[in-house]
C-alpha cells in the first residue's frame, strides 16, 4: 500500500518485487533518472538504510538485515519523492 507523508509527495506507484528465499526487495523506479535515492525507516521514523542509486531504473534492498516489522520506504528521483509500506516477516 502507498503511504503519503507530505502533502508534495507524488501519489504515482512503483513497483516493489520481494523475494522471500533470497531476502530481497526489488524496486522498479517510476521514472528513468540519472539518479536515485531510496530511504527505510522503521515506524519510528528513524533512518536504517540510504541506498544512492546512478544510472539504473531497478533497487534491489537486502532485507534480511531488517528485523521483523513494518518499515516505510522512500524513493527520491527526478525531484519527486515517493513512498511505500512494506512489512518484513
Amino acid at each position: 500500500a502507498s503511504h503519503d507523508i507530505n502533502p508534495k509527495t507524488s501519489r504515482q506507484n512503483f513497483p516493489i518485487f520481494c523475494n522471500s528465499s533470497s531476502g530481497s526487495m526489488d524496486i522498479t523506479l517510476p521514472l528513468k533518472s540519472s539518479d536515485a535515492v531510496v530511504r527505510v525507516f522503521d515506524t519510528n521514523g528513524r533512518l536504517l538504510k540510504t541506498i544512492n542509486a546512478l544510472r539504473t531504473n531497478k533497487i534491489t534492498i537486502n532485507t534480511n538485515v531488517l528485523p521483523k516489522g513494518i518499515y516505510l520506504l522512500e524513493l527520491t528521483t527526478a525531484g519527486k519523492r515517493f513512498h511505500k509500506q512494506f512489512i518484513v516477516y
